[in-house]
This record gives C-alpha cells, sequence and structure tokens, in this order.
C-alpha cells in the first residue's frame, strides 16, 4: 500500500547517501506512487529494467569509441598471440590403393571394381586394429602412438587415405609411413589366410585340369588311329581283323573322352568355387600396397590463431565497453556532487 509519509521517510534516508544524483530527481521521487520506480529515482539507477541498462552502455560505447576500439585491438593482439602460441597439430598423409596388379586390370574382371571399392573401404576400418597399431609402434620404436592414426576410403574409388596427425610435421610424416607400412601388412596377412583357404580348390583344379588334358590326348591319338584305319579300307569291305582293330578304337575313343569330358566337369566347379570366392587368389597379388611417400598436408595453426583472435576481440569489447560504462557513471556522479554543492 502506498504510504507518502513512510515513503518520504525512506527515500530520504537512501538519498542522503547518493551525492551523485540531481537533487530534482530525489525530489520528484518523493512524490512518485510506485516504490521500485522511486527507488530507482532516488538512486541515480537507469529505469527501464535490462534494455535501459543496454542503451545506456550502447551510448557510452559509443561516446568512447577509441577506448572500446583500442581495447578491442589490443584483444585482438593478446588473442592471437595466444594463438599462435599454441601447440600446433601437423598432419600427413599415406595413400593406399587394393586391387592393383601389374598385369590385371579391374574391368578385366566383371565386378572386380565394385568389389574393391567395398574391400577398400572395410580395409579402412583395419586401422585401429591393435595388430596395425602395434605395428606402427614397433616401426617407430616407440611403446606408443605420437599422435592420431586414422583411415579413409576415397569415394568411388579403390584408395585408402592413411591420415597422420603429430606434434611435429616430421612426426606426422613418419607416423603416416608407418601406419599405411602396418596397415598393408595386416591387410596382407588376412588375405594370405585367404589364400590358404582358396589353395585346396586350386590344387584341386590344377589336378582334374591336368587329367582332362591327358584323358583329351588320349582321345585324340584314338581318333587319329581310327582315322588312319577308315583312310586305309577305304571303299573295300574291312576284314575281320579291321573290323575289331575299328571296333576297339572305338570303345578306348569313347572311354577316353567320356573320362576327359567327366574331368573337364569336375575342373570347371572347381573353377566356379574359386571364383566365387572374393577376391580371387590372381587378384591377391600385390592386392594392396603404398602409393608413393607420405605427404605433409598442413598444421591447424592458423586455426588457433582465428580462435584466440576472435575471443580476443569480444573480450575486448566487453572490457572496453564497460570501462566507458564506469567512465560515464563516474562523471555522472561528479557532476551530481558538483551540483549538490
Amino acid at each position: 500500500m502506498y504510504d507518502p509519509p513512510r515513503q518520504e521517510s525512506f527515500l530520504r534516508s537512501i538519498a542522503k547517501y547518493q551525492t551523485g544524483v540531481d537533487t530534482e530527481a530525489q525530489s520528484r521521487a518523493l512524490d512518485e506512487p510506485d516504490l521500485a520506480t522511486a527507488l530507482a529515482m532516488a538512486t541515480g539507477a537507469p529505469q527501464g529494467g535490462r534494455s535501459a541498462g543496454f542503451e545506456s552502455l550502447g551510448r557510452s560505447a559509443a561516446s568512447h569509441v577509441v577506448l572500446v576500439a583500442a581495447a578491442a585491438l589490443l584483444g585482438l593482439a593478446a588473442g592471437a598471440g595466444a594463438g599462435y602460441s599454441h601447440p600446433p597439430t601437423y598432419t600427413a598423409q599415406q595413400q593406399i590403393i587394393v586391387g592393383r596388379t601389374a598385369g590385371l586390370a579391374e574391368n578385366e574382371i566383371p565386378g572386380l571394381a565394385q568389389a574393391v571399392q567395398d574391400l577398400a573401404s572395410n580395409y579402412a576400418r583395419l586401422i585401429s586394429n591393435s595388430e596395425v597399431i602395434s605395428d606402427v609402434d614397433s616401426k617407430l620404436h616407440t611403446p606408443s602412438l605420437p599422435g592420431g592414426l586414422t583411415a579413409t576410403p576415397v569415394p568411388n574409388s579403390s584408395v585408402i587415405d592413411v591420415i597422420a596427425t603429430a606434434p611435429s610435421r616430421a612426426q606426422a610424416i613418419s607416423l603416416a609411413n608407418a601406419g599405411g607400412a602396418a596397415l598393408v601388412s595386416v591387410i596382407t596377412q588376412v588375405t594370405n589366410d585367404g589364400q590358404a583357404q582358396l589353395a585346396p580348390i586350386v590344387a584341386s583344379y590344377q589336378r582334374e585340369d591336368g587329367l582332362a588334358e591327358k584323358a583329351t590326348t588320349e582321345a585324340n591319338f584314338y581318333q587319329s588311329e581310327l582315322n588312319i584305319l577308315v583312310t586305309k579300307i577305304g571303299s573295300s569291305t574291312p576284314t575281320p581283323p579291321q573290323q575289331a582293330q575299328e571296333q576297339s578304337l572305338n570303345n578306348k575313343i569313347a572311354k577316353w573322352q567320356t573320362q576327359a569330358d567327366l574331368l573337364r566337369l569336375q575342373a570347371d566347379a572347381e573353377q566356379s568355387d574359386y571364383n566365387s570366392a572374393l577376391p580371387p587368389l590372381e587378384t591377391q597379388d600385390e592386392m594392396v600396397q603404398q602409393v608413393g611417400t607420405p605427404l605433409y598436408s598442413s598444421n591447424n595453426r592458423n586455426s588457433y590463431i582465428e580462435v584466440g583472435g576472435l575471443a580476443g576481440v569480444v573480450g575486448g569489447l566487453v572490457i572496453g565497453m564497460a570501462g566507458a560504462g564506469l567512465i560515464d557513471t563516474r562523471r555522472g556522479r561528479a557532476s551530481g556532487a558538483a551540483r549538490a554543492r
């Protein structure tokens, strides 16, 4: 409830300590029915809440542009300096290619191009394998990785990018080289295991294919003997011995040809099993290999400088605007005190 005598006594007890506030404003505060507004008028506090405070701060900043700009520039310099002094991270890259051989192009086997792309994607995931990490540590003679190591398949290709990050350029290049070599080593071991599984199929195919060739040769030999006999008989009537010889040759031809056909059928089945196993043995020759030498990519020092500079500018603006507001507040109080005297 609005009680003028009590409010007047309360406001006067406060106003006597506010030497920097206009006495006319304090007098108007005595007649203000809203206690919050009257208190703000008596103490010189900005009216209108937070927005009024922002407006006052904005006016102070506009009145002291040089101060705010100087603070922002100093903040920029300090932040950029801090960013520059922060140890950067260096990046290097080693490329690995999957499925390329000296005597075999990907387009010579239907579906091989897509198959090696899938293999590249799968092989890239092995970069975090414990065997890869252990191999890298062994190659670098370190108890642990000196940085970060990742692998990414290049889209629509059979290339894997092995990316290393480290505190120095030389370490990044060494780590990328060791990481690529270790990944190739582990992948080779995996594919060699696949070769061992396919080896019995290959051996069986080679055996049956060889026997089929031998049976075909025998059949061709007896067919040649039969042709000679038929030419010898000509248009005359064959004698009983000739008839017996002709029948024997026909039997031998049928025997060896049937055996050759069966062996060829079995060899074709082995070949089908072999071709259905991915990746096929003939594409395992140098299935995964490093391409060139590791290349230094970049470091993130500029990023640190940019972030530090931006943070410095923001901090400088805040400090500059706060300083401008403090100066105006002190000036207002001094002016009010001077008028009061």
